[in-house]
Formats: C-alpha cells, structure tokens, sequence
C-alpha cells in the first residue's frame, strides 16, 4: 500500500498556527485538520476519528504528554506521533511510556512526515496480517 493512493485522516495539534498550515500543505493530498491547544485537539480527536495524530508536546492549555495519555484511554490503539522541538531525554521517554508510536523534532522535512505515513502504513497492514 501507498502513501500516495491511500487518503488519511489526520489530526494537527499544534499551537503554532504557521506550523499547522505547513504542515497541512505538505499533506495536502490527504484530509487534515489542525486544533490549536489541548481542549480542541481532544474534541476535534472525538469527532474526527482521525487515523494519525501529529501532537505538539507544549500547548497553551495543557502538555501534549496528558493529551497523549487521554486519547489512548479513548482509543488504545490510537497512533500517534509527537512533533516538538524538545530533544530532551525525559520527554522521548514519556512519549514512549505514553504509548506515541513516533516522535520527531522540529524543525523536521517533509520527507520526514511522509516516512511517519509510510511507517503507519506499514504498522496498519502488519497489524491486519496479524489479525487474521
């Protein structure tokens, strides 16, 4: 399966509205929507049902890291990939421990979120394969 042929549902949650329009751009080939902080990324997570997440780890109203945890108590097999521009240690591991199958620092390419879809990609027909 191919990036390319395959249209996701993908959910920005990032305070920076210069950066979620980057990014919506760059995935302009798929159906993106950005929530600014914590309280309408969790709602627009609800009613959108996207099948990847970008999440931003400093939001005005709460830490990507909680919001993380809350959308996996909703769905534990939500995928989500931490976006930030934090290289430190402590939070790659919270990532992880709070179950994020990614996490990319900003600055990041193109290139990059396209290897994230790849990856979930992969990830969904492996766990497909798996389940039958």
């Amino acid at each position: 399966m191919s990036d390319k042929t395959s249209v996701l549902r993908i959910l920005i949650i990032e305070d920076s509205g210069i950066f979620r329009n980057i990014v919506s751009e760059l995935l302009a080939d798929h159906n993106v929507v950005g929530a600014k902080n914590f309280e309408e990324g969790y709602k627009k997570y609800i009613e959108f049902a996207p099948e990847l997440v970008f999440l931003d780890i400093s939001l005005p109203d709460g830490n990507g890291h909680d919001l993380l945890v809350k959308i996996k108590e909703h769905d534990k097999n939500a995928y989500v990939v931490i976006t930030t521009a934090s290289r430190l240690k402590e939070d790659i591991l919270q990532s992880i421990k709070g179950g994020a199958q990614g996490y990319i620092v900003k600055p990041f390419s193109s290139e990059t979120l396209h290897e994230c879809i790849k990856t979930y990609l992969t990830y969904t027909e492996n766990n497909k394969s798996s389940a039958n």
